[in-house]
């Protein structure tokens, strides 16, 4: 499966419930540390969060850039 990598083609229905739990996953990390510590959050949640968000960010640009290769637009 070519999640992590921009070879390939990328379908419209595989495309929008690949980009949905993507961004509930960026949701979810996002909101999560200040449902779970209501006085300050810790350091090293907030790193772990953010290299989370970081990582989704680059899923959904690749997932995006399948998505335009797959309309037969350049991506580059």
């Amino acid at each position: 499966m070519a999640f992590f990598t921009a070879k390939g083609r990328l379908r419209r229905r595989t495309y929008l419930l690949r980009v949905i739990g993507l961004y509930a996953l960026g949701v979810l990390v996002y909101a999560a540390p200040g449902g779970l510590y209501a006085a300050e959050i810790p350091a090293s949640v907030e790193l772990a969060a953010f290299a989370v968000m970081i990582l989704v960010w680059y899923l959904l640009v690749v997932q995006m850039l399948l998505r335009l290769h797959d309309l037969n637009i350049r991506a580059w």
